[in-house]
């Protein structure tokens, strides 16, 4: 990022209402990774930020950064897409709003990552576009997993890389991974269990071509498993629940572990 103005294609990801006019904005971009910015006066003009600094507003923001501030100054934004489908459905919008936040919580700052933007960008396209909303966030997670460094390990048993039964599997969120019997038994509480299918699904997720993600027909029982594994995994890197969690658990969403 240069130090004076700038302009990138970006994802609004979240904002926050800052002092009697202003608006503090989070987006995602390409080049730069994620950014803080304030946007002066924009609770209040009805024409310079109208509709284009809202949670899931894909756009071109202007903004200008100073070496040494924490945020950046954005002074104009124009926009192009609003995820109408997703914001005007309240069945797809807790998991919409469960991919900003974890972009939003998984990243750093001003840490260029192209693949998490395009990521974000394709998936929440896939979520407005009608794929079944559980499966998307499961391919979802297992995809910026990846991106991140974080992808769990599924191949084999991560503590003595041996190749766990092929029906059932244990997963531990601490360890990283699946583990077999012999080691699920060092490590008491804490574990998950898992189908093979769940973990077929799982790898497959991350692996295919975006385009052909479509092609998946996981039966619900997989998709409670894989949510719930992930669910616990991501708590685990984080520290917390999301709070978009509890929102898909209210509309009988993704099933508690």
């Amino acid at each position: 990022m240069n130090t004076g103005y700038n302009k990138s294609l970006a994802i609004v990801i979240d904002t926050i209402d800052y002092g009697e006019s202003d608006r503090i904005i989070t987006f995602y971009t390409p080049g730069d990774g994620k950014l803080k910015g304030v946007a002066k006066g924009a609770r209040r003009s009805r024409r310079r930020f109208v509709n284009s600094l809202d949670p899931f507003s894909l756009g071109e923001i202007i903004f200008f950064y100073k070496e040494g501030r924490d945020l950046v100054r954005i002074d104009d934004s124009k926009p192009r897409y609003h995820f109408g489908g997703i914001k005007g459905d309240i069945g797809r919008l807790p998991y919409g709003s469960y991919m900003l936040e974890f972009v939003r919580e998984m990243t750093r700052e001003r840490q260029a990552n192209g693949r998490i933007f395009n990521l974000l960008l394709r998936f929440l396209r896939m979520l407005e576009d009608g794929e079944q909303p559980d499966k998307v966030i499961v391919c979802f997670n297992m995809r910026l997993f990846a991106a991140l460094g974080y992808l769990p390990s599924l191949g084999k048993c991560v503590l003595c890389s041996g190749i766990p039964d092929r029906e059932m599997y244990s997963f531990s969120s601490r360890d990283g991974g699946i583990i077999c019997g012999s080691c699920g038994e060092k490590r008491p509480g804490g574990c998950i269990s898992i189908s093979g299918g769940t973990v077929k699904f799982l790898m497959a997720s991350s692996r295919m071509e975006l385009d052909k993600i479509g092609r998946l027909v996981p039966s619900p029982s997989i998709l409670e498993e894989g949510n719930r594994v992930l669910r616990d995994f991501l708590r685990y890197q984080l520290g917390k629940e999301l709070r978009t969690v509890r929102f898909i658990d209210e509309i009988g969403g993704l099933t508690p572990p």
